[in-house]
């Protein structure tokens, strides 16, 4: 959607309400409900459901939609249904969000609106994980004998410390620094430097920031979900865990800044496989990350790790709504409030 003067938005809001409240009042026999906000969108109460349409941006609906649903629910005093309406233009999104919704219990109804009718939102396939080059993973080695945690995800080999990104393989040449523009610079006045002795000239600017103790920084400040997920793959008992092991997400992060779950995958001690979910923060779109990882790797328990300071009830309570045995662990931060 183009961006409009500022008095736009208004009449966007009130077009989404409109659109909400017919097809509740067509589809799900709610003749006099009011709109709400939501966003990108609307939504519509009833006695026995609650309705949401989403305009745009679909696949980040799940989260927003089920805190917005379990509010609703304990107002009312019952289990309201859900459903989840989205636009046609947005139906590649859509279908992201309808296989989301698979991983809840119950699971809510998604629709794709077609004109002034609903269809079914057909599910989104997983798509077959991209394999890093050979010519990459040689630095396995090279990251792990200077205490890195080597990480893949989208076919690319990344080198965390602490969680933090200060190195990645590309064709073949392992770039240091944090970020595009820090590795690309890193690159053009590297000269004669090792890529060994550059990691570990990155390691001693950013290991001092990314310690207990250490004062506030923007170091400290980025990829915390990943830092707790660090915490745990050097420490599985933390969650009770006899080992753990790093494990991309469905949908790839965009950059180091936005938040976005960090998982990995393990086992108790009875052996039952378990899928971790660190986060920090308030992530609205945390369910959904949790919910494509259930999909992809049907687990027999999840464990959602966060910071102790925000174990906010309502995001709680919506991360119950998994269709396996759920739970929320608060961990005491390493990094400075």
């Amino acid at each position: 959607m183009t961006q409009g003067r500022p008095g736009d938005q208004g009449s966007t809001s009130a077009l989404f309400g409109t659109a909400a409240v017919a097809l509740a009042r067509t589809h799900f026999e709610i003749p006099d409900g009011e709109a709400q906000p939501f966003p990108d969108g609307a939504l519509v109460v009833g006695d026995d459901r609650v309705v949401i349409y989403r305009h745009q941006n679909a696949a980040g609906a799940l989260g927003p939609a089920m805190i917005a649903a379990t509010k609703h629910r304990a107002a009312a005093g019952a289990d309201l249904a859900v459903s989840l309406l989205v636009a046609e233009a947005d139906a590649a999104a859509g279908a992201v969000l309808a296989r989301q919704a698979a991983a809840l219990d119950p699971a809510p109804e998604v629709h794709k609106v077609v004109g002034a009718d609903l269809e079914p939102m057909p599910a989104a396939e997983f798509a077959d994980p991209i394999e890093p080059l050979e010519a990459d993973m040689g630095f396995v080695a090279d990251l792990e004998a200077e205490g890195l945690e080597a990480v893949v995800e989208a076919g690319i080999l990344r080198g965390e410390l602490l969680g933090l990104e200060i190195a990645r393989a590309v064709d073949g040449d392992l770039e240091v620094g944090v970020g595009r523009f820090d590795r690309e610079a890193g690159t053009m006045l590297r000269g004669t430097t090792t890529p060994t002795n550059a990691l570990k000239a990155a390691i001693d600017e950013v290991l001092p920031h990314r310690s207990v103790g250490a004062r506030p920084h923007p170091l400290n400040r980025l990829c915390r979900e990943r830092w707790l997920r660090s915490m745990i793959l050097h420490e599985p008992t933390l969650l009770g865990l006899a080992s753990a092991v790093a494990v991309e997400t469905v949908e790839a992060r965009d950059n180091l800044v936005d938040p976005c779950g960090a998982a990995a995958l393990g086992a108790d001690e009875q052996g039952q496989s378990v899928l971790v979910v660190c986060s920090a923060g308030v992530d609205t779109g945390l369910l959904g990350t949790v919910a494509d990882l259930v999909g992809r790797h049907e687990p027999q328990a999840v464990v959602i790790a966060l910071p102790e300071r925000d174990l906010f009830p309502t995001l709680i309570n919506s991360l119950t709504s998994l269709r396996v045995p759920t739970t929320v662990r608060g961990l005491a931060a390493p990094w400075p409030r």
